[in-house]
């Protein structure tokens, strides 16, 4: 199944509304012809929110309820169908590890191996959880709109959420039932979410083409930073809080004084549009990730570009080193996260198994475990020393947009097109 990237699918959805302003009645004949084939699956399923909930509630011994199966039947009318692969998995329990099927054992592209560094290339194998238990803490948050960005506080007390409804939502962590603010201000969707390093700023980046920076305990808006041509698609504050980055559909990555607002550097040099940044824990370098296939090292100080690393055979879409600034770990649309080392530019090892694309990775605090989501459905845990995937947690029923792990190394926050917002607990 193609897979179409976030900024695509928000302009083929802005085309779509065109359509349906100027085929209007063309549109209502087939609306009548969808109600008539829904009547004959049943006249009784419901066209509300709710179908949402119940498809993502799955009994403890791990088989679907009544209700959850009507559930899922409703989702599929509703909504666009999950990637093959997923959609043909038997349902599982909520937030158990499973093992990778056969399928996507076998699923290792010929393309990867060709890379010019392809180091150490890991697939999936059978998953033993012996010593290790995954389960979901029970806080899933069914929302009316996709959920593009998470983040947690420095603290880990609470979670953030950039949202197809131009908004960003700021939760308890410890009781996720209603926000504790909701900031409003972006007049499209927000797909970035970032926490300053001691938790007082919040930055959001748009598909308005802004940034905003927002108090976290008043819930206001501080100020708005312009200069991107394109949606913003990543904002990441350095380690010492006082500059922020921004990466853009614009092809740019922009650095940012926090204090005055002032853009500082506009890196320039990747061909195509630039999905994801992220600095080093010393804040002296800064990665880019772009749909050109490659990533970009920069000083973040000059702004010259420092060094390029490529091998993923598609874009780009998420970046994160290490606690220990070592390694860099990347997501691509080529199904593969790879692991490079950073001081030589050559890859590590590459991780292999998800169906479908890579959206997101996040390392744990303690650097030992990767978190990798994807258009399957799936977020992976894998193993940083050795490689090997340690556990899927199953629970999303669409792509997975974006996962970070809490500063206690046990806790993770995931985001779905599949409008939830996931916690999940890892011991």
């Amino acid at each position: 199944m193609a897979h179409i990237p976030i900024y695509q699918e928000k302009r083929a959805r802005g085309s779509q509304r065109a359509l349906i302003r100027y085929s209007l009645p063309l549109l209502l004949v087939g609306a009548v012809l969808v109600v008539l084939g829904a009547g004959q699956l049943g006249s009784g399923l419901d066209t509300g929110e709710q179908p949402i909930a119940a498809a993502s509630i799955v009994s403890n011994n791990g088989t679907a309820d009544l209700e959850a199966q009507r559930g899922n039947l409703i989702a599929a009318l509703k909504q666009q169908p999950a990637p093959t692969q997923t959609a043909a998995a038997a349902p599982a329990t909520q937030g158990v590890a499973v093992a990778p099927s056969p399928t996507q054992v076998a699923n290792v592209a010929a393309a990867t191996g060709a890379a010019n560094n392809p180091g150490t290339i890991s697939t999936a194998r059978p998953v033993t959880t012996s010593g290790m238990s995954v389960f979901a803490s029970g806080a899933v948050v069914n929302t009316p709109f996709q959920v593009y960005a998470v983040a947690f506080s420095p603290n880990g007390k609470l979670l953030a959420s950039g949202n197809d409804d131009n908004t960003i939502k700021v939760w308890n962590a410890a009781d996720v039932n209603t926000p504790i603010s909701v900031l409003r201000g972006h007049a499209l969707p927000v797909y970035s979410v970032a926490f300053s390093p001691d938790g007082k700023t919040l930055a959001s980046g748009s598909d308005d083409t802004t940034i905003k920076l927002w108090d976290v305990a008043a819930g206001r808006q501080l100020a708005t930073l312009k200069g991107h041509t394109g949606a913003v698609n990543q904002v990441a504050f350095a380690p010492d809080g006082k500059t922020l980055a921004s990466a853009s559909n614009d092809k740019t990555v922009r650095v940012w004084d926090i204090a005055t607002g002032r853009e500082l550097q506009t890196l320039r040099g990747h061909d195509y549009v630039v999905n994801t940044i992220a600095f080093t824990p010393d804040g002296k370098t800064l990665a880019s990730g772009s749909n050109d296939r490659t990533i970009k090292l920069w000083n973040v100080a000059t702004g010259q570009l420092l060094t390029t690393l490529t091998g993923h055979t598609a874009f780009v879409n998420g970046v994160t080193f290490s606690p220990n600034g070592k390694t860099l770990a990347s997501g691509s649309t080529d199904t593969t996260v790879k692991l490079w080392d950073v001081a030589t530019g050559r890859v590590l090892q590459t991780l292999q198994g998800q169906t479908h694309s890579v959206y997101t990775v996040a390392f744990s605090p303690d650097g030992k475990t990767l978190a990798s989501g994807s258009e399957d459905a799936s977020i992976w845990l894998w193993d940083v020393a050795t490689g090997h995937q340690t556990a899927t947690l199953q629970g999303h029923t669409l792509g997975v947009y974006s996962v970070d792990f809490g500063p206690d190394n046990h806790s993770l926050v995931s985001g779905s097109k599949d409008k939830s917002v996931r916690l999940w607990k890892i011991s």
